[in-house]
């Protein structure tokens, strides 16, 4: 991950020493190695791990790493150790769209929550369910984890709609949560 690091900085005209946090590949967790690697490279945060709260519970807030996760770990590679001044912004999964005799999908990123045929309406939905769930509880920060195919829902048309409904309403209606 520094080494990803450096060709950001260079080809991206980015700052090295702005570049402060990481998320591991596919999000899987690296166990200890991560975030010994992490605390070596000088990085600040990680966006790897995966928590639930259920579909009505209280998102996780991120929190230092200075103790083990205060969520129970979804990955088997989660940190055994502490690593006192990194912090971890955990990725709290996205509940979604629900078949007929099963239970509700959840996912990590928002992709994996939806269905390929949802409409734009369905999306906006689950985009606002799982925000105010967060808004509604404790205001913990809520990630939008997106990922290429999710923008071709429905051939693009349906997840940049619901998508731009959801930014537009997020920030005239909850306007008091920016800083």
């Amino acid at each position: 991950m520094s080494g990803q690091r450096d060709i950001l900085a260079h080809l991206g005209n980015v700052p090295e020493d702005e570049i402060r946090g990481m998320r591991a590949p596919q999000i899987a967790a690296g166990s200890d190695e991560q975030f010994e690697m992490m605390k070596k490279a000088g990085f600040f945060y990680d966006n790897t791990l995966i928590a639930d709260p259920g579909p009505d519970g209280e998102p996780y807030w991120p929190q230092t790493l200075d103790y083990r996760v205060s969520w129970p770990c979804l990955d088997e590679n989660c940190p055994q150790s502490s690593f006192p001044g990194i912090w971890e912004i955990p990725i709290n999964l996205f509940h979604g769209a629900q078949k007929i005799g099963a239970e509700r999908r959840r996912s990590s990123m928002i992709r994996g929550a939806v269905q390929w045929n949802s409409s734009a309406s369905d999306i906006y939905n689950l985009l606002m369910d799982n925000f105010e769930r967060a808004y509604y509880t404790n205001r913990a920060p809520y990630l939008l984890t997106l990922n290429a195919d999710f923008l071709q829902l429905n051939e693009g048309k349906a997840a940049m709609q619901a998508l731009k409904r959801f930014v537009y309403k997020s920030c005239c209606t909850f306007a008091e949560m920016r800083t």
